[in-house]
């Protein structure tokens, strides 16, 4: 495993930043000035937010193999991320129950395969040792911007029938509304071609479901930063 670079068994943190579009419950539409949707698990709306994703994974090396002049191997192991959220739309989320948050938390826990390969290609530079040419993960966790809620009290009841007239005649206390948090089920799918990488975020339980394709740029820092 020496010549790989890799051992047999690893451990590898990452750190994601992004600006990006989020599911959000019980978001007030895009198209509305004023007008705020009443917060249900049926209603799903996109959110523009700065996301930071913190993360570690493991695992054990295995299988490789050449395809013409490149070499890959499989690796496979479990992975943990904790991601922070902040809707930077002017029309966030108007949630009721927690009308102040616009700093949604996330964590998650599963599986990882990913397909390293061994000094990628950016462009015409390259990037030397081992890295992801592709992975997929599927995890379980929680997600606060799918939260809903209900309402236990008649107030409570009536502010989430009429979320305007609530914000502005005052809302009920945390402690008026159930909110539901259930575990989810989330899939991560990244592939890296040179300087482009293409994937898809899945996200789906109770309530509704979100399905994300992404794609973006890879620029490697020597292009900025000369070392001396």
């Amino acid at each position: 495993m020496a010549d790989r670079g890799y051992n047999r068994l690893y451990v590898d943190p990452f750190v994601n930043v992004r600006l990006t579009t989020i599911p959000v419950a019980g978001a007030a539409p895009s198209s509305a000035v004023t007008a705020v949707q009443v917060p249900t698990p049926a209603f799903l709306q996109s959110q523009k937010a700065a996301q930071v994703q913190l993360g570690a994974m493991a695992g054990t090396n295995f299988g490789k193999f050449p395809i013409k002049s490149s070499d890959f191997h499989w690796g496979v192991g479990p992975v943990f991320r904790y991601m922070l959220q902040n809707v930077t739309d002017s029309q966030r989320a108007l949630r009721l129950w927690d009308v102040d948050n616009d700093l949604f938390k996330i964590w998650t826990v599963g599986a990882r395969i990913t397909l390293y390969e061994k000094d990628q290609f950016v462009g015409e530079s390259p990037r030397h040792g081992w890295a992801p040419a592709a992975y997929v993960d599927a995890s379980f966790g929680r997600f606060e911007n799918f939260e809903s809620a209900l309402g236990k009290t008649p107030g409570a009841t009536a502010c989430l029938k009429d979320p305007s007239g609530c914000l502005a005649t005052g809302v009920p206390s945390d402690d008026e509304f159930e909110v539901s948090s259930a575990t989810r089920a989330y899939v991560e799918a990244r592939v890296y071609l040179q300087f482009l990488y293409l994937g898809f975020d899945l996200n789906t339980g109770r309530g509704a479901d979100d399905l994300r394709f992404i794609a973006g740029l890879t620029v490697k820092l020597d292009r900025f930063i000369t070392r001396r």
